[in-house]
């Protein structure tokens, strides 16, 4: 393991400095006074109407701005260009030059940026995303499983903490037992330590299946899409239980098609992101965040969140079980997981006082955890 030389520009913006500086991720091409006159090509699977897609767009115009119009980009969002569980091998492959993936659907082949989606880890995004970026910029194993995916690292991005909205109250781990709950990823995991009864359900089913009583609650959301999905309609509680982030997302990009870039393009990418980040889209998460907190208020949902005692009691028992099983089952394989995990968590815990930018909706609404 190495790390970095220098720190100039922040957390975020010296591991993205760190792919064409420090580290020897990438091979650059020869230097130039001039951007590259190129487009690039993107795929997402998200609507072009996301909060994440608008971000991203920000981004793509403010690279085309500082280029002079030399960097442009032809956008292909909703699937248009590539399935869901299609964007990593087609960035791979130079089917898309750029794409947008929600990491936990790679666990092979990103089995460490997937330990990302263990929850109760954290429920501050802005933390997570410093972390994210300061390892990848010095642990060597997880730089490889980019490279072996023919693959670069841009940035990360991330959303929101999962919470449970339900029709009944649910105070404690003893309320969730024998309780039907859509849940998604690793949320399945914790909630079946919890003895509650995980539900497959996609997140556009869950209006319906509420309202039918097919669920007696939802997790694995964010209390911010509570307000756009009406799900204020067939639920009248949002608790927060601790689970903390559950989907980190990448924006990667072919390696092939970067290294072919001069190093002063490149730069461009990267440092635009890095800045817009930090200064643009955490702030626009937190916005959003008060608003949506306001619209559930408002929809007269009660919101509240478990005791620090009881969230010290869940998130031992999911680290007990899920954490160990997630990390063995890498480290079967080879990969050293517990090792990265640990450096992770010591980034977060390190990053976590200093990331006060971001708020989440249910902090939003009553103050954050204690």
């Amino acid at each position: 393991m190495t790390k970095p030389d220098r720190w100039k520009r922040g957390l975020i913006a010296v591991a993205m400095s760190a792919l064409i500086s420090g580290f020897g991720i990438v091979n650059v091409a020869q230097a130039s006074d001039e951007y590259d006159e190129v487009k690039l090509r993107y795929a997402g699977y998200l609507p072009a109407t996301h909060a994440r897609e608008l971000f991203i767009q920000k981004w793509m115009e403010e690279v085309t701005k500082r280029s002079g119009n030399r960097v442009t980009f032809d956008a292909y969002r909703d699937q248009a260009l590539l399935k869901t569980l299609d964007l990593l091998d087609g960035a791979s492959r130079g089917i898309s030059d750029i794409s947008y993936l929600a990491v936990g659907y790679f666990p092979s082949q990103l089995p460490m940026t997937t330990l990302l989606d263990l929850p109760f880890l954290t429920n501050n995004s802005q933390a997570l995303l410093a972390s994210l970026l300061q390892i990848y910029g010095e642990f060597d194993g997880m730089k490889k499983e980019y490279d072996d995916n023919n693959l670069v690292l841009l940035t990360g991005l991330a959303g929101d903490p999962t919470i449970l909205g339900s029709r009944e109250p649910v105070r404690n781990i003893e309320d969730l037992k024998g309780k039907r709950i859509r849940a998604f990823g690793l949320i399945n995991q914790a909630l079946d330590t919890f003895g509650a009864v995980p539900v497959a359900l996609p997140a556009p089913d869950i209006y319906a299946s509420m309202e039918r009583r097919v669920i007696d609650a939802y997790s694995g959301l964010p209390a911010s899409l509570i307000p756009p999905w009406s799900l204020h309609e067939v639920s009248k509680y949002v608790i927060d239980y601790g689970g903390g982030l559950y989907a980190a997302n990448a924006i990667v990009m072919n390696k092939p098609r970067f290294t072919g870039l001069n190093a002063k393009t490149q730069a461009l990418l990267l440092d635009t992101f890095s800045e817009l980040v930090k200064d643009v889209y955490i702030a626009d998460l937190a916005k959003l965040n008060r608003e949506r907190a306001k619209a559930i208020q408002d929809s007269k949902m009660e919101i509240s969140r478990w005791s620090k005692e009881e969230r010290a009691k869940a998130t031992k028992m999911v680290r007990d079980t899920v954490w160990k099983q997630a990390i063995a089952s890498r480290e079967e394989r080879g990969v050293p997981a517990q090792a990265f995990f640990d450096r992770f968590r010591e980034l977060i815990a390190e990053n976590e006082p200093k990331s006060t930018g971001y708020i989440d909706p249910v902090s939003a609404a009553i103050g954050r955890p204690d």
